[in-house]
Formats: structure tokens, C-alpha cells, sequence
């Protein structure tokens, strides 16, 4: 292995807790979504805005650890993406909640991009990139159902974001063990 895949490697495997982070998370923020449907629109915008500050402020620690790498802006750009998404939804949650179905939307769509363009950046002794894939399709997929069909009604989103939540956080889960075993 030369230098540059072995720094890789070491890297993804010392921030393997990260993923796992993420994961339950989004996993705990799905379970939420599927057993109380009945959230209002604002407590939706609410959990939201909180859960994107959150992913935008990891992604940014994980970027502030790349910094001699090509593909930190991307990082950075989808963390930046992120905060402002979230500080939008917790200065004005009074918004329409189909504005907000929009932002999901596009955070869901740009997050899948950079998750599958990551794939392709990663080392190729790198295993368990098919987990990280799988996560950005599934964002690509909810992003485009989302943007497709937004008037489906609130109950039907929450149902979908929570079991997208909950896939997308095992798919991290599952990524983060595999990364933690090769530690």
C-alpha cells in the first residue's frame, strides 16, 4: 500500500465513531418520526433544524481533520449547506411546512452527491464503501420523492422521513463497525 491509502485508511478508521454517532441519531430521530406521527409541523421543523445543525457541525470537524486533502471544500460546502439549513429552520418554524419538505429535499439530494462522490475518493482496499453508497442513494431517492411529490400530505412525509432515517442510520452503523474492525 503506498503512503497516501494507508493515511487514508488510518483516518477513516480513528473516526469511525463518528459514523456510529450519526447513526444512532438519525436512526433515534426516525424511531421518533414512526411512533409519533402526530407532530406538529413546527416540532417537525424544530427536530430537523436541530438534526441538521448537528450533521453540519460533524461534518465540519470531520473536514478541519483533512486538511491537506483535494476533496476537503466538498466537505466543507456540504457542512456550511447543512448550519444554514438548520438555522433557517430554527430562526423561522413558523415557515410552510412545504418549504420545509424543499429543504429536506435538497439537503437529502446534495447529501447523497457527496456521500456516493465520497465512494469514488475512497481507497479501493477501503471495504464496506457499498454501505456509504447505499446511504447516498437512499438520500437521493427521499430527496427526489420528496421534491416530486411534496402535496402527498404531512402524516405520509413523517412516515417516510422516519424509515429513511432509520435505514440511512443502520447503513451508517453498519459502515462505522466495519470501519472500527479494521482498526
Amino acid at each position: 500500500m503506498n503512503e497516501v491509502v494507508i493515511a487514508e485508511k488510518n483516518y477513516l478508521t480513528r473516526h469511525w465513531w463518528a459514523l456510529a454517532i450519526r447513526g444512532i441519531v438519525v436512526i433515534l430521530l426516525g424511531l421518533i418520526l414512526l411512533i409519533w406521527p402526530g407532530l406538529t409541523a413546527e416540532a417537525l421543523i424544530l427536530i430537523f433544524g436541530i438534526y441538521f445543525l448537528a450533521h453540519g457541525i460533524f461534518t465540519l470537524f470531520t473536514a478541519a481533520d483533512l486538511r491537506k486533502e483535494d476533496h476537503r471544500g466538498s466537505i466543507v460546502l456540504g457542512g456550511l449547506i447543512s448550519i444554514a439549513a438548520g438555522i433557517f429552520l430554527l430562526c423561522w418554524p413558523a415557515t410552510a411546512i412545504l418549504i420545509t419538505i424543499w429543504i429536506i429535499a435538497f439537503w437529502a439530494l446534495i447529501t447523497g452527491i457527496f456521500e456516493i462522490s465520497a465512494v469514488f475518493q475512497l481507497p479501493r482496499a477501503t471495504t464496506g464503501k457499498w454501505l456509504l453508497f447505499l446511504s447516498g442513494l437512499l438520500s437521493i431517492i427521499i430527496g427526489l420523492i420528496l421534491l416530486t411529490r411534496p402535496g402527498v400530505g404531512l402524516l405520509a412525509v413523517i412516515w417516510l422521513i422516519g424509515i429513511y432515517a432509520i435505514i440511512a442510520g443502520i447503513t451508517l452503523l453498519g459502515l462505522a463497525a466495519r470501519l472500527r474492525g479494521q482498526r
